[in-house]
């Protein structure tokens, strides 16, 4: 989830690391707060049907975060 880079970079950060989970773009922190994401940085995965399965407040890097999503 993007709050605060531009989308279009968000987007090239997702391609450069070859992620294939969806980023939704948050730009007035909405969503985040309604999944109890309050930090920055932030990942929750959610499942099919959007329940928060996994969330992790804090960095990483791209080693954090598929391990979080492969973790499931």
């Amino acid at each position: 989830m993007n709050i605060s880079d531009d989308p279009g970079a968000a987007e090239g950060f997702v391609q450069k690391y070859g992620w294939t989970w969806p980023s939704l773009s948050d730009p007035d922190v909405a969503l985040a707060g309604e999944l109890q994401l309050y930090g920055h940085p932030a990942v929750a995965v959610l499942d099919e049907n959007g329940v928060v399965v996994a969330r992790h407040i804090g960095g990483g890097d791209a080693e954090t975060w598929e391990a979080l999503a492969s973790g499931l």
